[in-house]
């Protein structure tokens, strides 16, 4: 059994289940303003500053992610008068890894 492709899967449906929501918020809460930007396989997502669906996810799992996604990131939530935050687990590209610890 392949444990690692498992994880993988398991981040990445994570990161789609988040999009799903954020797609029925911007019907159901129009006053939202619920959004997400496709970065490097994966989601930052938007329901407002304090929503726990505000993360990116799934970023850098099947994909690889560097400074220039970590950027697009920053300012996606910064746009949007939120901090970013970036889910990151075990298997996520070391790039990505790099790139945030360089991003501060």
């Amino acid at each position: 059994m392949d444990y690692r492709r498992i994880a993988i899967e398991a981040e990445l449906s994570e990161a789609r289940g988040a999009q799903l929501c954020i797609a029925h918020a911007r019907t159901a809460l129009p006053h939202r303003d619920a959004c997400s930007l496709a970065v490097a396989g994966g989601y930052a997502n938007f329901l407002g500053p304090r929503s726990p669906l505000s993360e990116a996810v799934g970023v850098g799992v099947a994909e690889s992610a560097g400074i220039a996604d970590v950027d697009r990131i920053v300012e996606f939530y910064i746009a949007r008068g939120s901090v970013p935050r970036v889910a990151c687990g075990p298997h996520v590209d070391r790039a990505l890894v790099e790139a945030l610890r360089a991003r501060g």
